[in-house]
């Protein structure tokens, strides 16, 4: 699932030579970020993994155009001389966050988002 996501989110940045010059990065990071929101809405419904696997893959598509955004307005904004850190804080950044999640209450990946079916009071206990 997280390899389909990843070869959408390739696609998707590499069609971001495509996009104008006049076209900011600023506007270009906005655009990536509401693509992102709106996209991981489907998220707070998904009932099966194959809906799952649909909404992630198109997740995928706002991934890339949002990190080569933001690395691109690092560029810009970080002197030279504090590039090679800048850039290595944004990297580690974007790893560190998913297993932080994993870490916090409810966050393990191995979790459903449905709670168990309940008992029914005439079934014997296990």
């Amino acid at each position: 699932m997280y390899a389909a996501m990843g070869v959408m989110s390739a696609v998707a940045g590499l069609s971001l030579a495509l996009v104008p010059a006049r076209i900011g990065l600023p506007t270009r990071w906005r655009a990536a970020a509401a693509a992102l929101i709106v996209l991981s809405v489907p998220l707070l419904f998904v009932r099966s993994m194959a809906a799952l696997y649909l909404v992630v893959v198109v997740l995928g598509v706002a991934f890339a155009p949002h990190l080569i955004t933001l690395f691109g307005l690092t560029e810009r904004l970080v002197p030279a001389t504090r590039l090679a850190e800048s850039m290595a804080f944004l990297t580690s950044a974007v790893v560190g966050a998913r297993p932080s999640r994993w870490r916090s209450p409810g966050g393990s990946p191995t979790r459903t988002a449905r709670p168990p079916p309940s008992r029914s009071p005439s079934a014997p206990p296990c």
